[in-house]
């Protein structure tokens, strides 16, 4: 699988780990489970909003100046 990412930040996953890799199509299914269980408990909360703070920050530095 490929880098899990939300406003064009990559979210860490684990402390250090940004991808879910597999070694056969047999694991999409149990991996996908694992993940949708992760994000249901909250364990994504922290990724997710250092990723929104991020975003935001950008955001704010690209409005144009008023004249």
């Amino acid at each position: 699988m490929g880098c899990s990412r939300y406003a064009n930040c990559a979210l860490k996953l684990k402390p250090g780990k940004r991808v879910v890799e597999i070694t056969s199509a047999d694991q999409i299914v149990p991996t996908l489970e694992k993940i949708k269980t992760a994000v249901v408990a909250g364990e994504l909360d922290k990724s997710l909003n250092t990723a929104l703070t991020l975003r935001r920050k950008e955001l704010k530095g690209n409005k144009p100046k008023a004249a």
